[in-house]
């Protein structure tokens, strides 16, 4: 009997290209969600951003990351379907937090992502609009980052998403110029000022470029 005129095969889940889900933990309630809202948009059709509710210092932060991963790797043992997240990363300060080498270490061991700041996320933001070489505070990263235009209290100014869009590689050059800076001066790693919030800028983009 033909079956020339029998419906299509139902697409099932497993067809249907999955897109990579990339985790995040936030220290902070909204400057760093905002930002990383305005990338899981760019990226809404190629990668899932997800934003964890909980918000707390990093050692916090990293010890509720390995919980995660412990979770997803006990279910994946268990064969319960997919895994909640492809990887997963903690995004916090040095501020005046303690046990933040601690947390950084914690967070390798179990391949955990940081993005760590040092004195605070607002330095990313200014690398994006120049360099800055000198010790800091984190006052004055969060004030110069306002004169910059970039934020308003705890959120992004309307209108600064375009100049963080497009010049983030350059802000990440900059970071990159830190680390290079510290280690010629014998620096701790992550001395003051320095910043990896590039290395998951970047991270994402090399995700959606697969």
């Amino acid at each position: 009997m033909s079956n020339r005129h029998a419906p299509p095969p139902r697409r099932t889940a497993q067809s249907r290209p999955q897109r990579r889900v990339v985790q995040l933990l936030t220290e902070g309630r909204r400057t760093e969600v905002e930002y990383f809202a305005e990338w899981a948009k760019e990226f809404r059709n190629r990668l899932t951003i997800e934003f964890d509710p909980f918000h707390g210092s990093p050692m916090s932060l990293v010890e509720r990351a390995v919980d995660k991963v412990d979770q997803r790797r006990r279910s994946k043992r268990r064969g319960k379907g997919d895994a909640a997240f492809d990887e997963i990363w903690c995004v916090f300060d040095c501020d005046e937090h303690p046990f933040v080498n601690e947390a950084i270490e914690l967070a390798a061991r179990h391949e955990i992502g940081v993005a760590f700041s040092n004195p605070c996320f607002e330095l990313w933001f200014v690398l994006h609009a120049q360099d800055l070489r000198r010790h800091t505070d984190r006052h004055a990263m969060q004030g110069l980052s306002a004169q910059l235009g970039l934020t308003v209290g705890k959120g992004l100014v309307d209108g600064a998403w375009g100049q963080l869009h497009t010049e983030w590689r350059q802000a990440d050059e900059r970071a990159t110029a830190l680390d290079t800076m510290h280690h010629q001066n014998g620096s701790p790693p992550r001395d003051n000022p320095s910043t990896t919030v590039g290395r998951l800028v970047s991270r994402l983009h090399e995700t959606t470029a697969t």
